[in-house]
Order: C-alpha cells, then structure tokens, then sequence
C-alpha cells in the first residue's frame, strides 16, 4: 500500500469516527493496558530459530517489558472531539486529537506544537467526490451504498430468512418427555428435527435465491463492486440437488424445553464420525454456545449474562492443526471475559500457549474524561489536505525539514519525561546502550 492510499484510508477512519462522536452526548474514556511474559516470549521466538537471550545485552528483555507495563493507551472522547493519550504510569507521554467542526476537522498533537492540520469541508467532500470516482471505475461506487440500501437490504432479506426459520422450526417432529441435562439444568422435552443435510441445504438455497433475484437488491450489489453471475445460485442448487446423501454429513438435531421454558438445542453434522458439534441455549438468563469439531481442532465456548457480561473461549489444537508435523505446543487459546466494575465495563483478553500465558490486554469502558489538546489554530502553521498529501509523497522539503526538526526537539522531551514517569526502566536501557555502543 502506498503512503498516499495509507493517508487516504486513515483519514476515512478519521472522518467516520468524526462522524459518530459528533452524534456523542456525554464523555467516556476507553483506556488499553498490556502485560507480556517474557518466558513466553522468549519460548515463541525460539521456534522460529532466534535465540533472544544470545542477541539481546542482559537485562534488555526484562528492562523492555518492564515499560510495556507501565505503558497503556487511552482515547477519551468528549462530543465532536477525540484524544489519544499514550501513557506512562498513568500519566500522558504524549497525545494527538482531533475535533469535527462545521468548518471541517482540525487534527493537533503536542508532539508537533506549532502545527495543526485543518482539513475543510470544501476539502472533505472534494476528497470523498475523487474516492468515489475512483471507486466507480474500479466497479465500486460509494454514492450507490448509503444507509438507505442498507436499510433495504435488511428488509429485503427479513422475508427469505423469515421463511427459512418457519419451514425449519415447521419440521421439528412431535415432542418426546423425558430426562436430559445440560450446563446444570434438566430439561423435560425434546423434539427432533426431520431434515437431511440435503433439504436444509436446498431451503437455505432457496431463501438465498429470493433474496438475490430480488431487482433492487440486485442493483445495489452490483453498485459494490457484485458481478451479475455472483448473484445467479442456480449451479449451488443443481449441484445439491444432484448430490447423494450418502456423500454428504448426517445432520441431526434436538431441541430442548425446561419446565420453566427455557430453550436449548444439540447438534452434530458428521460424515465417519468426523466433523462439526455444537450446542447451546437460553439456562436460567444466561446464554450458552459450545462449538468444537470431531476429531478435536479447535473448541468455542461462549456465554452472556443479562447485563453485559460475557466469557468467549476460542481453544486451538495446534497438533491436530500441525498434521503429525512438530509443535512444541498441545494448545493455543484466546479467554475474553468481559465484566462490570462499577461504572466501567472492563473486557480482559489472554492469550496462552498451553497453560502459559503469553500477553493480557485489559480494555477499560466508562464515563468521564477530559479533551485537554487545544485546537486553537492561530499563531501556528496550518497544513490543509493538499499540504498533507503532498507531504506524504515527499513534497515541500522546506515543510518537512521544519516538521522534521520540531520532532526531533520534542523528542528529547518526551525521554526527559519518560526518565521522570519510568525511572528504572528507562535507566537500564539507556545503561544498556551505552555499553552496547562502548
């Protein structure tokens, strides 16, 4: 990707979250933090050949990890502006904000204090005409996808699947009594459900058909880019229709219902005892799935609760994954867990190699926060969309060597306030450098 398309698409992730802050009524803050183990690092690297300890000076890897937990992420959003603070000790190292007005968007940062970026609104649809032109004769035309297709698109396909879930729920057999439990409930009836693969394949189809030979829906996609022999299924349905049972999986489903209502299904689709199992439901409020393959490759857990709070497991068999080839690992897996602590909604995320955790990320949700970047214009220099473009393709030398000299002064800031926010670390490296270079 070129700098000036990398540009253009940040500045479209600029505008459209703009876009939604500017509909923003109250303050909140969204902070990230990161804890890696460097034994699992250490152990990761070495597969790949490099020998960490031999390559970097003593010390190095503990004095770089040691810093990377002080350091967190933080983007505080406030009406029509945004800040993202990187800190250090929970302090600000460093900052760069943006604000949507009627007149345009203005980016700062205090890394740069005598500039600002100011792109108008003039500038803005400018830019949005020429991506969509470029798009258009790419076969992609952004003016063709607005929120009302989307709109109909959702509409459109409401009928289609509102007809496949009747004719599936339509063929569920009559309900047997009996005794079977799951996540810690009995259920009392069950129900099978009477479909092959094949007739469930063919009613998917069929719903899918409607939906694309619907004359509109047919005119949007292929506003986005959609070739006319994409939306015909007719081969996908010949093809099934011509399929044996015996080549394909036996699918077999049962639905269960506890005595105060709640629901819960199993499922299998196998050929040879091989391949998809998944169950899960509705157990006293709270939401429970399970996925996993036959033989063992990879396993989903996932459970919701009422009020936000949640748990998604995604576990990996990386010797089944492997094929008989060597891997030092059984198991990869990723935990999320996502939980209320007063105010703030806080998602954690871990990820393991077997039972040895190799990074933590902690994501942070709540109100409150403070936009302190100011966005004031005057007495600095302003760059304008052109201005940015042509910087990002080597333009105005007389432009970057000023931008290049103003960062090179903050920079020996910024380590002046990194020595005062992370003392020890910082030290160590610097030691560390200095005797690496003697």
């Amino acid at each position: 990707m070129s700098r000036k398309s990398l540009l253009a698409l940040l500045l479209v992730m600029v505008m459209a979250c703009c876009a939604v802050l500017s509909a923003g009524a109250e303050a909140f803050t969204i902070t990230v933090s990161a804890h890696v183990n460097g034994d699992a690092v250490t152990q990761l690297a070495a597969l790949s050949g490099t020998d960490i300890a031999a390559q970097l000076p003593a010390g190095a890897m503990d004095a770089v990890l040691g810093l990377v937990d002080k350091l967190a992420f933080r983007a505080t959003i406030d009406g029509s502006a945004v800040q993202a603070d990187v800190l250090v000790s929970d302090q600000s190292l460093t900052y760069v904000a943006g604000q949507i007005g009627e007149d345009g968007i203005t980016v700062v940062t205090d890394l740069l204090p005598s500039y600002a970026v100011h792109i108008s609104s003039e500038e803005l649809e400018q830019f949005l005409s020429q991506m969509s032109s470029g798009m258009a004769s790419s076969g992609m035309d952004m003016n063709s996808f607005n929120p009302e297709d989307i709109q109909y698109l959702i509409e459109a396909a409401v009928g289609p699947v509102t007809g496949l879930i009747s004719k599936v729920v339509s063929s569920f057999g009559p309900a047997e009594t009996g005794s079977w439990d799951f996540s810690g409930k009995t259920f009392t009836s069950r129900a099978h459900l009477d479909m092959t693969t094949k007739e469930i394949g063919l009613a998917g189809l069929e719903a899918a058909s409607s939906f694309l030979q619907d004359a509109k829906v047919q005119s949007i996609l292929s506003g986005f880019g959609v070739k006319p022999e994409e939306l015909d299924l007719s081969g996908a349905v010949q093809s099934v229709q011509t399929s044996s049972d015996d080549d394909l999986p036996v699918l077999d489903v049962y639905q269960y219902i506890s005595d105060s209502g709640d629901m819960y299904f199993t499922l299998n689709l196998l050929k040879n005892e091989e391949g998809f199992i998944a169950e899960g439901g509705m157990v006293d409020g709270q939401f429970i799935l399970h996925l996993n393959t036959n033989p063992d490759m990879f396993e989903i857990d996932a459970t919701a609760q009422q009020n936000g709070e949640f748990y998604l497991f995604f576990g990996l068999n990386m010797k089944a994954v492997a094929a008989g080839g060597d891997t030092p690992f059984n198991d990869m897996c990723v935990e999320v867990t996502g939980k209320n602590v007063g105010e703030t909604f806080n998602v954690d995320i871990s990820y393991k190699f077997d039972t040895t955790e190799f990074m933590a990320l902690n994501m942070a949700f709540g109100p409150g926060g403070q936009i302190t970047a100011d966005f004031g214009t005057a007495g600095k220099n302003v760059l304008g969309l052109q201005d940015v473009m042509g910087l990002a393709q080597g333009g105005s030398t007389e432009v970057l060597d000023g931008i290049k000299a103003e960062i090179s002064a903050q920079a020996m800031q910024l380590v002046t306030k990194l020595m005062a926010l992370a003392p020890d670390e910082v030290t160590q490296l610097m030691t560390l450098v200095m005797n690496t270079g003697r």
